[in-house]
């Protein structure tokens, strides 16, 4: 969907939960060092990922939260179109 709506190019790269977790010091030091950023990823991330529940009702969070998703394509399309605008992308 992002390759389509962008044009460029998107590869997925996969790696084990391990390399992931070893990975985890050199993604922080990157960024508090070198971007001054958050980190691309975090341990808490990682354990929600993993141990996150996946069997949540949307029909009950639409029900107790009033929450009504729009469409995957438009999000990553007006995202994309914010990215840019904001120079973020070239």
């Amino acid at each position: 969907m992002v390759q389509a709506i962008t044009g460029v190019n998107v590869t997925q790269t996969l790696a084990p939960d391990w390399l992931v977790h070893l990975g985890l010091p050199f993604v922080r030091l990157y960024a508090v060092a070198v971007t001054k950023s958050d980190p691309l990823y975090t341990r808490e991330a990682l354990l929600a990922l993993k141990e996150g529940s996946r069997h949540i009702s949307l029909l009950k969070v639409r029900k107790a939260f009033e929450y009504h998703p729009r469409p995957l394509e438009e999000t990553i399309r007006d995202s994309y179109r914010w990215f840019k605008e904001h120079r973020y992308l070239p």
